[in-house]
């Protein structure tokens, strides 16, 4: 084991350190820009901050393997943390200020970003960029970052687990053009769309979130297709799920609530399936669709299925149900167009 003091060089440590080496940073400011090039396991103790001055990054891992523990890494003019290699282990880390983003990945694979802060970083709390597959960014909070919480951009494959993103400028957790994501479990409140898919962002899966208090959209799905929104819980925001341009999506098990509009669909999405989704008290509509090419409800191995309606049930008088099988003996018209649910439950789902 190599151990560091604060009047003395990471780097150096690192250049004199023989793979698999673990060197031990010890409580202090180190004004250094760290370039991991071994595959080593580096420690800080009392989370020493490594201080980029502005130059580069704070610290990066160039080579596989590396695992990083319990640093500030602050004051980049681009990441806090970069990651350009595999299979590395960055967990309990803070990146605070940074100009860019709090941790960057590009074209890096098996990764493992876990437990991490990232606060008021310049654009981006942690950004997977350019091909990044099969990465796990799990318990992360990400807040007051100046665009997203979480970005992905054209990176596949990838589990956004258990995040909380608050506060962030834009969303809190965003694809762009990214395929086959899971985004699961993840908390994000008070951004202005919790959780965006965009622009040719296709089959990912978007299940367990709670996405509540987000100044526009809880879910924005924008030109993408294929997409699984399933079992989220979406209150409190001015649109719970968004649909623009978007088709082929599956949104379904969602309670969506308290919002000013539930579900709204433009009259470019099309060929969606919508649920036993439970949209009620949303203080406009339930649910709106200007299209008439969407599936509301489906009759399937397990039955009739449709969606819940605050407005059009049997405690509203909105509907009856002669036969008590739980669903309304009459179709509900979806606002907006002229689409309708063929089964609309007299019950929360």
């Amino acid at each position: 084991m190599i151990s560091v003091q604060p009047t003395q060089s990471i780097q150096r440590a690192i250049d004199s350190a023989r793979t698999d080496d673990r060197i031990e940073i010890y409580n202090g400011t180190y004004l250094e820009n760290i370039n991991v090039t071994k595959r080593l396991t580096i420690v800080g103790i009392g989370r020493p901050v490594i201080d980029a001055g502005w130059i580069d990054n704070a610290i990066t891992l160039s080579v596989d393997g590396i695992t990083i523990d319990g640093f500030n890494a602050t004051n980049s003019s681009n990441a806090g943390i970069s990651i350009l290699s595999n299979y590395n282990i960055v967990t309990d880390n803070f990146a605070i200020g940074n100009d860019f983003c709090g941790i960057y990945l590009e074209k890096s694979d098996n990764n493992s970003l876990i437990s991490n802060t990232l606060i008021n970083n310049g654009v981006i709390g942690i950004f997977l960029d350019k091909s990044s597959e099969n990465n796990t960014i799990r318990r992360n909070r990400a807040v007051g970052n100046g665009d997203s919480g979480i970005g992905l951009k054209e990176s596949y494959t990838n589990y956004i687990i258990e995040n909380s993103v608050f506060s962030n400028g834009n969303d809190g957790i965003e694809l762009y053009k990214c395929l086959n994501n899971f985004i699961k479990g993840n908390l994000a409140s008070w951004n202005k769309d919790g959780i965006c898919l965009e622009l040719g962002s296709e089959n990912n899966t978007i299940s367990e979130n709670n996405a509540s208090f987000n100044l526009i959209d809880g879910i924005l799905i924008r030109s993408s297709q294929g997409n699984s929104v399933i079992n989220n819980s979406i209150s409190r925001n001015k649109v719970g799920i968004f649909l623009e341009a978007s088709q082929k999506n599956v949104i379904a098990g969602n309670n969506v609530s308290f919002n000013g509009n539930g579900i709204y669909l433009n009259y470019y999405s099309i060929n969606n399936t919508l649920v036993m989704n439970d949209l009620h008290d949303n203080s406009n509509y339930g649910a709106y669709d200007e299209s008439c090419t969407n599936q509301w409800y489906n009759n399937s191995i397990r039955g009739k299925i449709g969606n819940h309606y605050s407005n059009f049930d049997e405690s509203s008088e909105g509907c009856k149900d002669a036969d008590g099988d739980n669903i309304c003996d009459f179709a509900y018209s979806i606002p907006g167009g002229s689409s309708f649910d063929r089964y609309p439950m007299t019950h929360q789902t």
